[in-house]
This record gives C-alpha cells, structure tokens and sequence, in this order.
C-alpha cells in the first residue's frame, strides 16, 4: 500500500478488509447501519485506491518543478551561443 506504484491497486479491498473487517452479514446488524457501514467502507477504499492512483502523478510533477526550477536559475549564457558584437 506504501509503496510508489499504482500496478497493485486492486490489492486495496482485500488489504482494507483484512484491516478493518468485512462489513457485518444481514441479520447480525440493523439495516441501516449495514448500508452506512459499507457506503463508509466503500468511500474509504475508493480514496484510498485514488490516493495510489495519484502517487506516479504527484512525484512526476515534483520532478517537473524541480527541472523547471534549475533551467530558470540557470544562466542564459549556458543555453545562447554568444554572438559577437558589431
């Protein structure tokens, strides 16, 4: 889940529910609090799988800014040839 990468994201749910449980079966909660419990839960791990999803795209944006960054602070003289002067 830690990790950088977004190829196991579909190993969310299974490592959501082996954490926090799986919602309670009919018949052993009330309803309504079933349905919240599992709106709750399927909330969770859908910010949680977005959350991963977003990781490649977050650190390619960091790396943008810190390249944007250093070709600003880089001299022009490094990137003109210079021309001589008539």
């Amino acid at each position: 889940m830690r990790d950088r990468s977004a190829v196991d994201v579909y190993a969310v749910p299974p490592a959501y529910v082996n954490t926090y449980r799986p919602v309670p079966q009919a018949g052993n909660i009330a309803p309504q609090e079933r349905n919240l419990t599992d709106m709750d839960d399927a909330m969770a791990q859908d910010n949680l799988m977005m959350l991963k999803e977003s990781r490649p795209a977050q650190d390619l944006q960091l790396q943008l800014a810190i390249r944007s960054r250093a070709w600003w602070e880089t001299p022009a003289s490094t990137f003109r040839p210079r021309v001589p002067h008539r």
